[in-house]
């Protein structure tokens, strides 16, 4: 979940019953809408499904999350972005090898993150304290100006010794990885990247600490 690029089918598997039968209108509650969605896009109506989703898309209050399951419904229906907001950065999504597992911090645009580590445990930051917020912005800001030279890439696995930097935008997961070792020095042109990943996993595992 934390790349958001599961199809409408498996997102909405686990879902309540009660989301799937409310009345689908414009509100911050998107979940509706992308159960209307689904269903026509299962009845070979795609077409219709398209302005709902988008809708979901550009809903201002929406979880980034929700916004880019919608995105990717909608490329999967041959719908596109505007070019200008195309590789706009929703999020990012950092993983890390280590010697036991993967350390994964995904940040998103509304100001949550959520740091998977390791051994498997997940760390929620949910976007309400301004100074996490801020250090979450600095990071996709930063990753901003990376989006343009970074390719489309399908998700996989980070190779050993290597950190993948995963950028989500309207059009798909754009993709970058270092060495390990390289990652956070001055030599890699993702180095304030990685140094701004880190200072968020740090904020985030702090405030888990507090609780």
């Amino acid at each position: 979940m934390l790349f958001a690029d599961q199809a409408l089918e498996e997102l909405l598997a686990g879902l309540p019953q009660e989301d799937r039968w409310r009345t689908p209108r414009a509100s911050a509650n998107p979940w509706p809408l992308l159960f209307v969605a689904r269903e026509l896009c299962a009845q070979g109506r795609g077409e219709q499904a398209v302005p709902l989703l988008r809708q979901v898309a550009e809903l201002p209050m929406a979880e980034t999350r929700v916004r880019l399951w919608a995105w990717g419904a909608l490329r999967g229906l041959g719908a596109r972005p505007e070019a200008g907001r195309a590789r706009e950065v929703l999020g990012v999504v950092v993983e890390l090898p280590l010697a036991l597992g993967v350390d994964t911090l995904a940040a998103y645009r509304d100001g949550t993150a959520r740091y998977l580590n390791q051994g498997g445990s997940l760390s929620i930051q949910d976007g309400a304290e301004p100074a996490a917020v801020r250090r979450v912005e600095r990071l996709l800001d930063l990753a901003e100006g990376l989006a343009g030279s970074m390719p489309l890439a399908a998700r996989r696995p980070p190779p050993k010794a290597r950190v993948r930097f995963s950028l989500l935008t309207r059009v798909g997961i754009l993709c970058s990885e270092e060495p390990l070792s390289r990652a956070g020095t001055e030599e890699s042109f993702l180095c304030a990247v990685f140094k701004s990943a880190a200072a968020v996993m740090a904020s985030v595992i702090r405030a888990e600490r507090a609780d």
